[in-house]
């Protein structure tokens, strides 16, 4: 290769890096509505798949947020069988288990 085309590659893409850069920057119109046309494909075509029933999913409220030291999970929600599907989450075994 020659000197001029060893440099030339390089040249072109960066200029297509800073104008990228740029555009990225100064947000025109047909850009943003692309990138918004965009999502919504994906969010109306894109691949769905089923929830994993291994998953628990466990949230923080304003009730657990506020207890007493002195209140257990198990009387706050009423779990009077530790086996029960509600305190599969709240076992400290099961987790050890699957973490192992």
């Amino acid at each position: 290769m020659t000197r001029p085309r060893l440099f030339l590659f390089p040249a072109i893409a960066a200029g297509c890096f800073c104008a990228l850069l740029v555009l990225d920057r100064l947000q025109p119109k047909l850009l943003v509505q692309l990138r918004q046309q965009e999502r919504d494909m994906v969010e109306r075509f894109g691949r769905t798949t089923p929830a994993n029933p291994d998953l628990v999913f466990m949230a923080i409220d304003s009730d657990s947020v506020t207890l007493d030291a002195s209140m257990d999970v198990k009387d706050l929600y009423g779990l009077a069988d530790g086996h029960s599907v509600e305190a599969r989450a709240l076992v400290d075994e099961q987790i050890v288990a699957l973490a192992a």
